[in-house]
């Protein structure tokens, strides 16, 4: 047992560590400093472009290593930051007729550029990471576009901008980028990058990045990831550009396209998601070109063949190392003892309790645990599901079978809100989650206020924009009138169609997202498995408990102790798990080095980390020979039995389906064309002819004699 003194031993050694390493750092960056002053002031700058690159790459990495987004547009974050802090530094060195502001006023421009970056970051984000791949880097490349264009021609939004000179550049900028400033940012800003990405939360930023779907499916809202990384990059960048400011004369064109490349070069040079790759390679993409420049001088070569150089370089590493330098890993001492598979809790290998796997059903639940009403589902003309009736009290476990394309799998997908439903509804523990989901009052009257609202602000927007287009020039009387008689027109005519249209909007809820029904207690697996292959057996289920934390981005990125706390319950409860599956050898090894009926086995696992109450498995046992075939059996009965599981298994093998389910249900072209015991589903007639393909005439005595076979 822990003695109390033991307990606040432990935060106490961990800050004290903490202020040990923050002082070793001042004194090491105060020493270099003192080295750095002594340089010519050529390579003093370019000392501080490095630092100030470091802090761009590994900020970037964030959204384009961590989460797996393609953002090109870093650049407009890092303009945004640039002047917002220098126009704060310029405008007190104006107030103190040409003083130099002190540190205190250089950390709040920094503040302040973080911040606005972020906040442009986030307005950027919200609509724009609903969007993958290509699509994203263009929205991303647009908005840094934007950016430069605006400041371009910032004299002529506002004669109060002048100060920041538009096309000419930002001049008289205080100097006040040091090399301890540049320098202890990117450590803090690489602290932070690591403190996250070994966190609970940055698996999930991770999970993002391997199978989006998956992710969903296992609790992470993957949305809002998305969002959390860039508003987080954008502030780091920001920063970096009061840093850049701070240290050059910059223009808008600064910040063009170009360097926005240079990062995404970075990054994908020293390999994506490794925080060491992409500091290394911002160190090196830096002063390699200015090095090229002295080898240029002293052999005279053109200024054309050092690009050449400097192109074949990257081309030659990108074909040798197409995965990044570091690829997704990190650099580590030499020294440090790499931690052992079962190194944790003393009773790690001890079985979850039941209570503590599966929360209590709520109170004042009925007797049905699902209920599934007249479910059907659509896609343009067709109809993979119609007229759908299932119910499930808890504790069973109940089969759905069919022949391929009977709309099994796009009824699990409806279960776990990848689809919304045409029609019907889906109560679980007695309410309503999907389907046709009535709005209360009040909230509907909400909603459509602020669609009223919404309505006359775009109806205001058009109305300047065609008044101006249609009576361009206001020359008389009536030309004044006419002008406000189309904009009060325009305006009326969107809020006349707001108020008609009304009793036909918000009329139902939206349906919930993958991530909600997981938070529910709804897990599932995968027809085709999907795992997070490149995350390691444990972190795999790990992710799984995501959804039960407690605590927050700002705990992981500061590693506070109720962090450490609850990650090592986490990891303990998880290897509890991969111990009593038979994997807790295998949870340092990559997922997809796992044997096929393994990463079946841990794709159950993994949904069960999340808590659920029902549990979907979409035909676990495909691709597995007999014995293991024989194994998932006793599996699902013991899942079943010790954590009082509903389970409901999609599956073609009727050995299986026969011998382990109490009910079964049979799908045949979206409908329900039989359910009861598994005797009694054998015998049908209807689910006969459905498997072999036979009609069903007057006399079924022989059909039903027959058996379906295994699909």
């Amino acid at each position: 047992m822990t003695l109390p003194s033991e307990n606040t031993a432990g935060p106490l050694r961990d800050y004290g560590r903490r202020a040990l390493g923050l002082a070793l750092l001042a004194i090491a960056l105060m020493a270099a400093s003192a080295g750095n002053s002594r340089l010519v002031d050529y390579v003093q700058d370019i000392v501080l472009q490095c630092g100030i690159a470091v802090i761009l790459a590994v900020s970037l990495n964030i959204v384009n290593g961590f989460t797996g987004q393609f953002s090109i547009g870093h650049a407009g974050f890092m303009s945004v930051g640039a002047y917002c802090g220098a126009s704060i530094t310029y405008l007190e060195a104006q107030r103190l007729h040409g003083g130099q502001p002190g540190i205190a006023w250089m950390l709040l421009a920094m503040l302040a550029g973080g911040l606005v970056a972020a906040l442009f970051g986030y307005l950027v984000g919200v609509p724009s990471l609903r969007l993958r791949g290509d699509y994203l880097a263009i929205v991303t490349l647009g908005f840094g576009e934007i950016i430069r264009v605006v400041m371009e021609n910032i004299n002529e939004i506002s004669p109060k901008l002048q100060f920041m000179g538009g096309a000419m550049g930002f001049y008289n900028v205080p100097t006040l980028t040091t090399f301890p400033l540049v320098f202890g940012v990117a450590a803090l800003v690489i602290i932070i990058s690591r403190n996250l990405k070994v966190s609970s939360h940055g698996l999930a930023f991770l999970s993002v990045r391997e199978d989006e779907v998956a992710a969903d499916a296992m609790g992470v809202n993957t949305t809002s990831v998305k969002v959390t990384a860039f508003v987080l990059a954008a502030f780091f960048a920001g920063i970096g550009g009061v840093l850049f400011a701070h240290s050059l004369f910059f223009q808008p064109q600064t910040f063009n396209f170009i360097l926005s490349m240079n990062y995404v070069v970075m990054i994908v040079l020293g390999g994506s998601g490794s925080i060491t790759g992409a500091a290394a390679a911002a160190i090196v993409l830096t002063a390699l070109p200015e090095y090229l420049k002295s080898i240029q001088d002293k052999i005279h070569f053109h200024d054309e063949y050092r690009l050449v150089i400097y192109a074949l370089l990257l081309v030659m590493t990108m074909i040798l190392r197409p995965q990044g330098v570091f690829a997704n890993g990190e650099l580590r001492w030499p020294w440090k003892r790499k931690s052992a598979p079962h190194d944790g809790p003393d009773d790690a290998t001890s079985d979850p309790p039941p209570s503590e796997l599966v929360p209590q059903l709520p109170e004042g639940v009925g007797h049905q645990i699902l209920e599934i009403t007249a479910l059907g589902k659509k896609f343009g003309g067709l109809s993979a599901l119609e007229d759908v009736n299932i119910d499930m009290a808890p504790g069973e476990l109940i089969g759905l079978i069919g022949p391929n394309g009977a709309g099994k799998t796009t009824l699990f997908n409806m279960l776990t809100g990848v689809y919304q439903p045409s029609d019907g509804t889906i109560a679980y523990c007695g309410a309503a989650i999907c389907g046709q989901r009535q709005w209360a009052r009040g909230p509907r009257a909400a909603l459509l206020a602020m669609d009223f609202c919404v309505a006359l602000i775009g109806g205001f927007i058009v109305a300047a924009i065609m008044s101006t287009a249609l009576v361009p020039a206001l020359l008389t009387p009536f030309d004044h009138t006419l002008q406000a008689v189309i904009r009060w027109a325009f305006i009326v005519a969107a809020a006349a169609a707001a108020i008609i249209t009304a009793p036909r909007r918000r009329r139902t809820r939206p349906g919930l997202k993958p991530y909600q029904f997981a938070e529910r207690g709804i897990a599932r697996t995968f027809q085709n498995i999907r795992l997070f292959p490149n995350l390691t057996v444990l972190e795999n289920v790990r992710i799984g408990t995501y959804l039960r934390r407690k605590t927050n981005l700002f705990d992981a990125l500061f590693r506070s102790i109720r962090l450490k706390k609850e990650e090592a319950h986490s990891i303990q409860f998880c290897r509890q798990l991969l111990h009593r599956f038979g994997l807790q050898d295998s949870e340092g090894e990559l997922a997809r080095n796992l044997p096929y009926g393994d990463q079946r086995r841990l794709e159950i696992v993994r949904a069960l980390a999340t808590h659920p109450r029902l549990l979907l498995l979409d035909e676990p046992a495909a691709g597995m020979n007999p014995q293991e075939k024989t194994s998932l059996m006793d599996l699902i009965r013991q899942i079943r039995e010790e954590y009082n599981l509903t389970i409901l298994l999609i599956e073609h093998d009727m050995k299986v389906v026969m011998g382990i389910c109490e009910r079964i249900y049979v799908l045949d072209y979206g409908k329900i064309i039989a359910s009861g015991t598994p005797e009694e589903v054998r015998k049908n007639p209807r689910v006969i002819a459905a498997y072999l393909g036979e009609e069903i005439g007057d006399d079924t005595t022989g059909a039903a004699e027959a058996q379906p076979e295994p699909v």
